[in-house]
């Protein structure tokens, strides 16, 4: 209850107040293609850039109240949080940097809510804001065809590959700088975070598919990759992965981030 109605409730205050800032100074110029969404307020006037500061500083001071959210409220006991409110503590940490214009952090708050909360009603809504993150860094086609697939499956169902709610083993082997390692580990976590739990030095940068700094090479396994906007068609045949962005379907999976 402490969450829901102090920091939550402040953060999701300051955020619509910076939506409603941008929504009352942003003007329309119809010479030109409008925007689905006012996101950002032109520049052209010296007052409108101090109004797009302000805008800008509510969007941070929601990110801020849902860090302390998260720091102050969270209860991850033996892996699993007991804290119901803490999904919508990521979405808010998620909705307020997609404002400021963070995409790739806020990409990150979403997929972590994906990640580690399947169970959430919000997880459609994370993945929609997922794909309107990639049509803002012009992964346009990718944005339409995995909204086409959320769309053609309605209601997600708990039976779903991402969202699982069984907890399933699988036996991950890893090869890192000329070291082969064995993990067992869960289902549900991503490859990267499979290896990073286990001590095992695994290449990574921003954690959320867009860098491509954790790719490895599947050689054995099936898995399943939740957002991709680096790897072609021809390179996930050739096995390549995200490890961000992979989580293993089959029992058995082996990474070589040697061989990429």
């Amino acid at each position: 209850m402490t969450t829901k109605y102090n920091y939550l409730y402040n953060g999701n205050n300051l955020l619509n107040q910076g939506k409603a800032e941008i929504n009352e100074n942003v003007f329309d110029n119809y010479w030109e293609i409008l925007p689905i969404e006012k996101t950002q307020i032109t520049e052209d006037k010296i007052n409108l850039k101090l109004k797009k500061e302000q805008s800008a500083s509510l969007f941070v001071q929601s990110e801020k109240k849902a860090v302390l959210a998260i720091q102050k409220h969270a209860m991850n006991i033996a892996g699993k949080e007991k804290n119901p409110q803490m999904d919508e503590a990521y979405f808010l940490l998620g909705e307020s940097r997609y404002y400021d214009q963070r995409f790739i952090p806020s990409l990150e708050a979403f997929n972590y809510i994906l990640f580690k909360y399947p169970t959430s009603e919000l997880v459609n809504k994370a993945k929609i804001w997922r794909e309107k993150i990639n049509a803002k860094q012009n992964y346009n086609q990718l944005a339409i065809e995995n909204l086409k697939e959320i769309e053609s499956r309605g209601r997600l169902s708990n039976e779903e590959i991402v969202i699982s709610c069984e907890s399933e083993d699988v036996l991950i082997t890893f090869t890192v700088d000329d070291f082969t390692s064995k993990v067992k580990s869960n289902k549900k976590k991503t490859i990267l975070d499979s290896a990073l739990d286990n001590d095992i030095d695994a290449p990574y940068s921003c954690n959320g598919g867009v860098c491509g700094s954790c790719i490895g090479k599947l050689t054995k396994g099936e898995v399943k990759m939740l957002n991709n906007t680096v790897l072609s068609e021809s390179e996930i045949t050739d096995g390549l992965i995200l490890a961000c962005q992979a989580i293993a379907i089959s029992d058995e999976v082996d990474v070589d981030f040697d061989d990429v």
